[in-house]
């Protein structure tokens, strides 16, 4: 335990602390899940920059909604 201590003193000393996320559905929710265009405008226009999809190569389609307050937090 004392060498874990040695790392945090010295991450302090430098500067350099490190922020650990945890991301399952705490700073974004993704689902995969197909979506019509009204849909996908239904939502894009209530959740704004806060939502998207990717479509992969293999056709799949994974909708993304970003937390409220994410840009803000990482600021």
């Amino acid at each position: 335990m004392k060498e874990g201590k040695k790392v945090i003193d010295k991450y302090l000393k430098e500067k350099k602390l490190i922020l650990l996320l945890d991301i399952d559905n705490t700073i974004l929710h993704a689902a995969d899940i197909p979506l019509s265009t009204e849909e996908f405008n239904t939502l894009k226009d209530k959740y704004k920059d806060s939502f998207t999809f990717f479509k992969f190569k293999n056709k799949q389609q994974t909708v993304v909604k970003l937390r409220n307050g994410l840009f803000e937090f990482l600021e």
